[in-house]
């Protein structure tokens, strides 16, 4: 069904820019996919529903709305990336501003206020403060997010289920392996 135009992508939970990527898909392959959901045969509950949704006007305005927030999406993926440095960080949000004209839904302002109250932040950023400016350009060169330690806990509880028994020694393993595979994956 989808093989011409490749299979849209699967949002995940724990990923936040996927959710907009998703949707970006929709607004690029919007005909293509209302062609292949208008032929389905099948007239079930969510086949109908699925059809209701390709052949709203609506659906097409929103895709197009939420297209001007690939910026964001962006500067998202770059949060994720444990490569990333907090100043880095810091100036891709200050750039949003600029990229993300029109903002219908004020998600620029909802930022721009969430940086205002973050004195702390600030405060490493401009390197003024009761630390010294060594300890200033360290904070500054400190990964953005805990978004890794989020996802390895996520990981943790699906290896600690009721229906696993693990030894010690065999999570630890797990662990070393789990550890070894994601470092694999980011060098390649």
């Amino acid at each position: 069904m989808f093989a011409g135009i490749g299979y849209p992508p699967q949002p995940v939970l724990t990923r936040w820019a996927t959710w907009l990527e998703a949707a970006f898909y929709y607004a690029e392959k919007y005909h293509e996919v209302k062609e292949i959901v208008n032929n389905f045969k099948d007239d079930g509950i969510l086949v109908a529903k699925a059809k209701s949704a390709v052949n709203n006007d609506e659906v097409v305005s929103e895709l197009l709305q939420v297209c001007g927030y690939m910026p964001l999406a962006k500067a998202v993926k770059l949060f994720e990336n444990r490569r990333v440095c907090l100043s880095a960080s810091y100036n891709s949000v200050k750039n949003l501003e600029q990229e993300l004209a029109p903002d219908p839904v004020g998600a620029f302002d909802y930022i721009a206020r969430r940086l205002d109250r973050a004195k702390d932040l600030k405060e490493i950023m401009d390197g003024c403060g009761e630390l010294s400016p060594a300890d200033y350009c360290l904070l500054q060169k400190a990964q953005s997010t805990s978004a890794d330690v989020e996802r390895s806990f996520s990981k943790l509880k699906l290896v600690l289920t009721n229906d696993r028994y693990f030894l010690d020694t065999n999570i630890e393993k797990y662990i070393v392996v789990y550890v070894n595979n994601m470092m694999n994956s980011e060098e390649n």
